[in-house]
């Protein structure tokens, strides 16, 4: 890359190319937050020769859109959303049942949710929150379960 020439500069290249575009407008301008940190996790200021700009935006969700500078503002604007907070549940929920949730998990997801806010989002409140569901302690018959 050529000296002065940023990461954040050449990514450009995505907003104008169709085939890239689609994915990378929505990706590239939540990364930019990282930019201080290299691709080994080292901090910096300055990427070949040119100044870190660490500003970024979030764009398409229900709540949460906008512009932060650097990844603690991104962190608490991903941590005070519902809909973040629900996405984590819902995750946690597929993972450590290795399952989809289905319509009858729907009380079960609501209380995971509902405890994982209480806590404050403190992500060490879901294991506990999970094996409490009827979703966890309770099995269908296997005829019950749909596909």
């Amino acid at each position: 890359m050529p000296a002065g020439v940023s990461t954040r500069e050449k990514f450009k290249q995505h907003e104008v190319d169709p085939a890239c575009s689609g994915c990378h407008r929505l990706m590239d301008p939540i990364g930019f937050g990282f930019e201080n940190y290299d691709a080994i996790g080292r901090y910096r200021t300055m990427d070949n020769g040119a100044a870190v700009d660490a500003s970024g935006e979030i764009v398409q969700t229900r709540e949460i859109d906008g512009k932060f500078i650097g990844i603690a503002e991104l962190g608490q604007k991903l941590s005070a959303s519902a809909e973040v907070q629900e996405c984590t549940a819902r995750q946690w929920f597929r993972f450590f049942l290795s399952r989809f949730e289905q319509a009858a998990d729907s009380c079960s997801m609501k209380r995971v949710v509902d405890q994982l806010r209480a806590a404050g989002s403190d992500l060490n409140a879901l294991p506990l929150a999970l094996v409490g569901t009827d979703a966890f302690l309770y099995r269908r018959p296997v005829d019950e379960v749909s596909p």
